[in-house]
């Protein structure tokens, strides 16, 4: 009778059991030695000695320090001096600076209310000018800085001139050959109200035909208006 196979089943599983204690045991096992002081170095200086221990690196925390270059070491655990094992962890405490802002994109003549709430939500305060001017009263007419520039990231501040009128009065337009499209962005931007006398049919074909174009209006051309009161306008497009 042959042994030799039953013997081997019987040894390779002992043997196996063996080899998976003792490779865990010389990896976790290997000598201990004194955590050295990464304290005040940069994390991406420090990583090559900290692999060369060995020791796994974890980033516990940031925090923010305008002082320090960024990715510098303010902690560590474990403490310098203290025992460690190659291949433990060691959790590190680095330094960054606050990310700077940008300013964000802005609609052209917008009321400033809708600006400052903007601006407010990307964490910028608005200081505001009045400037004396043809626009409706709390119209932003210039902001600085403009889109996409760098604020600083200490109270981070944008200025705007806006419109400010002690009279309401004002002189109507010609709107004559300018496009129904327009003459009603503009009346919107006074909060008016823009009334077509045409027929609905009749817009429609003129519509389908070509891009639709003031005839008439009311108020006419040159006649005072108050804006103070909402404005109506009515016209008829050809």
């Amino acid at each position: 009778m042959n042994y030799k196979p039953v013997f081997w089943l019987a040894v390779i599983p002992f043997f196996l059991f063996l080899l998976g204690y003792l490779v865990p045991a010389f990896i976790f096992n290997q000598k201990a030695g004194v955590c050295p002081s990464f304290i005040g170095q940069r994390i991406a200086d420090a990583i090559k000695p900290i692999s060369a221990f060995p020791l796994n690196v974890r980033i516990s925390s940031e925090v923010i320090n305008e002082e320090l270059a960024e990715g510098t070491i303010l902690q560590q655990k474990p403490e310098p001096g203290q025992r460690i094992k190659p291949y433990q962890s060691i959790y590190l405490v680095i330094s960054r600076k606050k990310q700077q802002l940008c300013m964000p994109a802005v609609p052209l003549h917008a009321k400033v209310q809708n600006v400052s709430e903007l601006l407010e939500k990307n964490g910028i305060h608005l200081k505001t000018y009045p400037l004396p001017s043809h626009l409706p009263n709390d119209t932003v007419i210039a902001l600085w800085p403009i889109q996409g520039a760098l604020l600083g990231t200490k109270a981070p501040s944008a200025y705007a001139f806006v419109a400010h009128n002690t009279s309401t009065l004002s002189i109507m337009p010609s709107l004559k050959k300018i496009p129904l499209e327009f003459v009603e962005q503009l009346i919107k931007k006074y909060d008016g109200i823009i009334q077509i006398l045409n027929q609905p049919e009749e817009l429609a074909a003129i519509a389908a035909d070509h891009q639709p174009l003031v005839s008439e209006q009311r108020p006419t051309s040159g006649s005072i208006v108050d804006l103070k009161k909402q404005l109506t306008v009515y016209v008829t497009v050809e």
